[in-house]
């Protein structure tokens, strides 16, 4: 039927009939299939209609297996994105909200801690600095001498400083005769009675010792009372006055360590040890005249000089002998200081000891006490810091720390690398106490300069 209209079409429009056949099959063919190529090869028996399969070639007919699965997945991509766009940021907001808050509360934490020392704290320490810039004369000698001669007549026999005990009037009746005497004057002694007063009412420190006494008044209805009257020990004393001395950080601290080391008051140090030589003096007379040697003579050399032969001042000789007098005066003197370093050491448990009544005198400042427990979640926890936690962190700092050990009580610790008998030397202890994690009397923003 098709070959009889393309006869009839070729005749009117005078076209071949073979290609206006080709035309009308494929209009014909492409109502009822996708495309002419598929009803030709679908109208073939011979040739069946191919199965489905993705074409390996691209847009530019290379090959792009691996452009158009990156292209799909980053279309997975974006559809899973859109898709939970909305979870994801309100995910993020509420971490975000619950980070704030846990680092708000935090500080919120520490900042009350902070308040809660400052408030069990007797003295302020704006009335420290008004001590011990209205006080007259306490300088570091005079701080010194009080030291050492409160150590020589309450602790007699050698005694331990932290263990000689003496009430708070025993001590005012020995320092009164000293300031008068140097002509010092303690500006805001109250403020020191305060301290004492605040120790007595909290009456936990474990060196305290009471003692009952029997004490007489005057009133009729009461002839006895009985007074319970506490004692500190010396070291706690003199670490109270302190905050009245007119002296450098580091001799405060150099002072109460020859107090907590119980260094006798005959001690030598290492430059009393070691007496300096006596140097050669040029002789006085310059010339001795001689035609022939005569022998040796003390400081001079003979030989031919302005004078003629003789005996002349042996300038060079004498300036030899001299510097070699000085090196072995020298070497003696390293010797004896490197000795003296190595006997001037404090326990750990001496150390523990100052800072702890340093907490206990108001003379740390209350940020410097407060440490983390650890717990940091959902809250971080603070608690106030011991004297053993000031030492362990000043160690970490100083890399001071030795291989880990497990005490009686079964807890891990560690152990100083350079002092394994847990001894510190007077210069590990400027540094402790002056340091960051202490800051004693608040002024270890001055440490760069040489405290």
């Amino acid at each position: 039927m098709l070959l009889q209209i393309s006869r009839r079409s070729a005749a009117i429009s005078k076209r071949h009939p073979v290609s206006i056949f080709i035309e009308n099959l494929r209009v014909f063919s492409t109502k009822n299939a996708g495309s002419f190529e598929e009803a030709i090869v679908g109208s073939n028996p011979m040739f069946p209609r191919p199965a489905a399969r993705p074409n390996p070639e691209g847009p530019g007919g290379h090959d792009n297996k691996s452009g158009s699965s990156k292209e799909g997945s980053a279309t997975d991509d974006e559809h899973w994105l859109s898709r939970h766009a909305s979870k994801i940021g309100w995910t993020a907001l509420f971490v975000t909200t619950g980070m704030i808050t846990s680092y708000y509360k935090s500080y919120r934490a520490k900042v009350d801690m902070e308040d809660q020392l400052i408030s069990e704290q007797s003295v302020e320490p704006n009335e420290i600095n008004e001590v011990r810039y209205d006080s007259i004369g306490m300088d570091n000698e005079v701080f010194a001498y009080i030291a050492q001669e409160a150590y020589n007549r309450f602790c007699s026999g050698g005694l331990d400083p932290t263990t000689c005990l003496l009430t708070y009037g025993e001590f005012l009746s020995f320092l009164k005769p000293i300031l008068k005497e140097k002509n010092v004057h303690i500006h805001g002694g109250h403020v020191l009675d305060r301290v004492i007063d605040s120790l007595l009412a909290q009456n936990v420190h474990r060196h305290y010792q009471k003692s009952t006494l029997e004490v007489e008044v005057e009133h009729a209805d009461t002839p006895e009372v009985t007074a319970v009257v506490a004692e500190f020990p010396l070291l706690l004393l003199l670490t109270l006055i302190s905050m009245a001395a007119q002296n450098t950080a580091s001799q405060r601290v150099d002072t109460l360590f020859d107090v907590a080391t119980a260094s006798p008051s005959d001690k030598r140090s290492a430059t009393q040890c070691v007496d300096p030589p006596e140097y050669a003096q040029p002789p006085k007379t310059p010339y001795i005249a001689a035609e022939t040697f005569r022998g040796r003579k003390e400081g001079y050399v003979f030989k031919l000089g302005d004078y003629g032969m003789g005996y002349y001042i042996d300038h060079y000789g004498i300036q030899l002998h001299n510097e070699r007098l000085k090196r072995e005066y020298e070497n003696r003197l390293a010797q004896a200081v490197a000795q003296e370093n190595a006997d001037d050491q404090m326990s750990e448990d001496s150390a523990e000891r100052l800072l702890e009544y340093l907490q206990q005198t108001c003379q740390i400042p209350p940020e410097k006490q407060i440490v983390t427990t650890g717990v940091k979640y959902p809250v971080e926890v603070f608690r106030k810091k011991l004297p053993a936690d000031m030492i362990r962190s000043w160690k970490r700092e100083s890399k001071l720390q030795g291989p880990t050990r497990v005490d009686s009580g079964g807890n891990r610790g560690e152990g100083p690398k350079e002092a394994p008998s847990s001894m510190l030397t007077r210069a590990q202890v400027r540094e402790l106490v002056l340091g960051v994690d202490v800051c004693a009397w608040g002024e270890c923003w001055r440490r760069r300069g040489g405290l």
